[in-house]
């Protein structure tokens, strides 16, 4: 499956914000978060549709019995804090046809790890060493 994002992406703001990366990983592994309709990358930005996503990270962090989850409006308020990552809360088009609400990253800030470099190239036909690069 797709790797999205590395553990140590978000180190700066503690377990919480990298607890919710590594449940989006998850999901999106197993099939629940998918791109092109829950997030997409396009020209070294990642878009998430984080009101969809939150409610699937909520309600696998109630499964494993975690205490430590974040509210929606605190993950929100977490994630615009990481300023090296964060660009802007804007109305997108998905690639679904859907038009969303969407946290727009900088992809290009967030370290991707060496085997997910060649799955973006299969996948959706994009050198991520082009992301390194990103504004």
């Amino acid at each position: 499956m797709l790797k999205v994002f590395s553990k140590s992406c978000l180190h700066t703001q503690g377990t919480n914000v990298q607890k919710f990366w590594t449940v989006f990983e998850h999901l999106q592994n197993i099939g629940l978060i998918k791109a092109g309709r829950d997030f997409y990358i396009k020209d070294g930005h990642l878009y998430v549709r984080l009101m969809q996503v939150h409610t699937l990270y909520m309600n696998e962090m109630i499964t494993r019995h975690e205490v430590d989850w974040l509210n929606k409006s605190d993950l929100e308020h977490q994630l615009r804090l990481e300023t090296h990552v964060f660009i802007e809360y804007i109305r997108k088009r998905f690639p679904d046809g859907s038009n969303n609400w969407t946290f727009k990253m900088r992809y290009g800030k967030i370290p991707a790890l060496p085997e997910f470099e060649s799955k973006l190239q299969q996948k959706y036909g994009i050198d991520a060493r082009l992301f390194y690069n990103a504004n």
